[in-house]
């Protein structure tokens, strides 16, 4: 496999003075919508990852992008452990910005760790752990299930991690779950795979035949709900998935295929008994067609990406969140085992 020097091609087109636009009408940045700093997060964690999988004359190219999301994310910083979201295109601070994300500073953290493990980017190391130690001395004040979660993703190799990460997510499986509602809440909604991640990342650290069982029957679940004739229908978020009730697939994201794909490489990593190549190959190829419309998200010229499937057709806009979660399933699919890259390239072949 090779990634290719266009998949940064609408990153760029979407890269303002001040950081990572957020939106998009059609191929062009939706100014009125300005930039937020969950997705120039997002996009330094791309950025970093993707910088030893290309050729040494795109490197300067991709410390560029990096670097202007990268002042973006310092000057987002009120003081330490505290930041702002929104940010209007003329690059003032909007005021809603000022109601805390939590899911926001999920993101920050799993961005500066990635940033902190990376040779590349060693003389960022001290600034961003300077950022990083007040993030996580904050930890214990949020409550969101899915900062959790990312949160364990984000320290699974560091070697002390906040204890009320693992037993939110215990907590809410012990009191949602049942023998036909393996779940975590009492509906399925967005970034569902960051929940069995979560325990497979705590389990990194520590084994626990609970946390296991929990993850096996979790991970089941999900990739049951999702994957179906070997089409891999993400949650829509136009009526997501309540328990007693039937799966939305009104308005699919692509932020949950790149979520569930980051998983399931993980998992068959773990648990290569666990997970069905086929069923990896079905997430990643919702990207290229095999989906419910059978419509072409993402674009390999550019790496651009659809922002989403309605029961009526494609959303035709190619935002930021979009781009960065098809980028991130192409980093992923880079770094999976060659018998799941070879069959998946096998299985793209077939539908193109």
């Amino acid at each position: 496999m090779q990634l290719q020097k266009e998949l940064l091609d609408h990153f760029k087109a979407m890269m303002g003075p001040h950081g990572l636009y957020q939106h998009a009408t059609i191929r062009e940045p939706l100014l009125s919508e300005g930039y937020c700093t969950d997705d120039n997060a997002r996009a330094m964690q791309m950025l970093v990852r993707l910088t030893p999988l290309i050729s040494s004359d795109l490197k300067p190219i991709v410390q560029t992008l990096f670097q202007r999301c990268w002042d973006f994310i310092c000057q987002a910083q009120i003081r330490p452990g505290y930041f702002t979201n929104f940010r209007s295109a003329t690059g003032e601070w909007l005021p809603q910005g000022l109601v805390e994300s939590e899911d926001m500073y999920a993101r920050l953290i799993r961005a500066l760790v990635e940033v902190m493990h990376s040779p590349a980017y060693a003389h960022y190391h001290a600034e961003a752990a300077s950022m990083l130690e007040p993030l996580l001395t904050r930890a214990s004040e949020m409550n969101a299930p899915r900062f959790w979660a990312e949160y364990l993703i984000a320290t699974k190799d560091m070697p002390n991690s906040d204890p009320k990460a693992l037993q939110t997510l215990v907590s809410l499986w012990e009191q949602n779950a049942s023998e036909d509602w393996p779940w975590f809440e009492s509906s399925m909604t967005y970034a569902n795979a960051l929940f069995p991640h979560g325990l497979l990342c705590a389990l990194h650290k520590k084994n626990d035949e609970h946390t296991e069982r929990i993850l096996h029957q979790s991970a089941r679940f999900v990739i049951s709900s999702t994957i179906r004739n070997g089409i891999f229908i993400p949650i829509g978020s136009n009526g997501w998935y309540p328990k007693g009730g039937a799966p939305s697939a009104d308005n699919q994201q692509a932020i949950e295929a790149g979520v569930m794909l980051d998983f399931m490489i993980d998992y068959q990593r773990a648990y290569p008994d666990r997970v069905r190549v086929e069923d990896i190959a079905a997430v990643y190829l919702w990207f290229f067609g095999k989906n419910t419309n059978s419509v072409l998200m993402a674009d390999e010229k550019t790496g651009a990406c659809l922002d989403g499937i309605f029961l009526t057709g494609p959303n035709l806009n190619n935002g930021a969140e979009s781009m960065l979660a098809y980028q991130w399933a192409e980093i992923r699919l880079y770094e999976a085992s060659q018998g799941v890259q070879q069959y998946v390239v096998k299985q793209k072949s077939l539908i193109s």
